[in-house]
Order: structure tokens, then C-alpha cells, then sequence
């Protein structure tokens, strides 16, 4: 899932940064690419977390997916989420 947002993400931030869609320079390049990874990767790390925690908990800690997003946001806050991120 990141890969394919971070490709959409680029395709679209260089529509808006470049002044010629048909001669990209190299700096409107690479901030497009650095921005669309970082907002590609804020996207899904609330994704890995949750994975994380279903994976290394012992069994039947979690019901399933709501149920990690749910002790997590009321136990944690959001900034759980992001933890190791920010």
C-alpha cells in the first residue's frame, strides 16, 4: 500500500510543483519524491502499528482490527500511533 500511494502521491506533486510537466528539474524531482514518501509513509505507519500489535500480543488479547484501534486511541491517545514516527 505505500508504494502505490507514494506513486500516486509523486504523480500528483509534480503536477503541482513543476512549471513544465515536460522537463522536470532535479530539485522539483526530488521534492516531490520526499514529500510524497513522507506523507505515504504518515499514511500507513498507523497501519503497521496496528499490525505490530496484533502480531506480537498473545492470542486473544485483540477480537480483531477495531478492537487494536479502539484500546489503543482510549488507553494510548493518537499519538500511539505514530510512536517511533515522531
Amino acid at each position: 500500500p505505500e508504494t502505490a500511494l507514494k506513486l500516486s502521491l509523486n504523480d500528483r506533486i509534480k503536477r503541482m510543483v513543476c512549471m513544465d510537466e515536460h522537463r522536470i528539474k532535479p530539485h522539483e524531482r526530488f521534492m516531490s519524491g520526499a514529500l510524497a514518501g513522507c506523507l505515504a509513509q504518515f499514511c500507513v505507519y498507523p497501519l503497521e502499528t496496528i499490525h505490530t500489535r496484533i502480531v506480537v500480543s498473545p492470542a486473544g488479547t485483540y477480537s480483531g482490527i477495531w478492537h487494536v484501534v479502539r484500546t489503543i486511541w482510549r488507553s494510548e491517545g493518537v499519538r500511539a500511533f505514530y510512536r517511533g514516527l515522531l
